[in-house]
């Protein structure tokens, strides 16, 4: 089944209150529940999709502030539910060194006005948020998790099987510290690198479908996507591009030679 998918594309004067409000509303819209705030920070959990038990919850947690009048910093954690609301740079799985040490940083002319598109994605196999600049093309965030339609047998149905966009990169995401291979915040590889830039010779862009998801350490395979997730050759395409290929409908989730997709139809 496709990926259930919303788009909109919001203008206005933006502020970090503004921000968390559109964010807020948008984890919640694909399942996120709330389940702190204070200040301008907030977490977030979500289930498992075959499980309901605190331990297999993934969790996330921002930080949106306005250090001066024309710039919104964005700072992101996700983890497990070892971590729980306990969400550290030093803890978690997911984004200490991608995010925490370089904060995304929306720089903008005192009162401009400027559209950011927020994107949702959501099935049993993805629960995603990404908003980029609309107006510049500049990638903001993307927080969310995949749990893969398959996992390998050794991965017992007890442990918490989810991955995370590694920082603003939405070509690589990251293993969380509660799953089997006890990893210490390891890359998970599409190995799409060398994916070619545009189009093939048939006049298509080339199209990888159900993912093999690989470790960056132990040369483990941890899991595989349907054929709703894929990669896509993007050399030339923005972020957040909607496109047809052999009938179906696919987004490519970030710009460059090569992006992870999503089929909404």
């Amino acid at each position: 089944m496709p990926v259930a998918f919303t788009s909109e594309i919001v203008n206005d004067t933006w502020d970090a209150a503004k921000y968390r409000a559109a964010l807020n509303s948008k984890l919640i819209s694909i399942g996120f529940r709330q389940e702190t705030a204070s200040g301008n920070e907030a977490v977030f959990s979500i289930n498992a999709p075959s499980s309901e038990a605190p331990k297999d919850r993934s969790y996330l947690k921002y930080l949106v502030e306005q250090p001066s009048a024309t710039n919104i910093k964005i700072q992101l954690w996700q983890g497990d539910g070892n971590n729980g609301l306990t969400l550290t740079p030093n803890t978690i799985g997911i984004s200490s060194d991608a995010i925490f040490n370089t904060a995304v940083n929306i720089n903008y002319s005192h009162n401009e006005n400027f559209q950011i598109r927020w994107v949702t994605f959501k099935s049993d196999e993805i629960a995603l948020v990404c908003a980029c600049r609309s107006d510049n093309n500049t990638a903001l965030m993307s927080l969310g998790f995949i749990f893969p339609a398959i996992k390998p047998t050794w991965w017992g149905s007890t442990s918490l099987y989810a991955f995370a966009p590694n920082g603003g990169d939405i070509g690589r995401f990251r293993v969380l510290p509660g799953n089997p291979m006890n990893p210490s915040q390891h890359d998970v590889l599409f190995n799409a690198e060398s994916f070619p830039v545009n189009a093939n010779p048939g006049g298509t862009r080339d199209t990888l479908k159900r993912l093999i998801l690989s470790s960056s350490t132990g040369n483990a395979i941890c899991g595989q996507t349907s054929s709703d997730l894929g990669i896509i050759a993007a050399g030339g395409l923005p972020h957040l591009h909607q496109h047809s290929i052999d009938g179906q409908t696919w987004i490519t989730v970030r710009g460059g030679n090569w992006s992870f997709a999503v089929r909404i139809a």
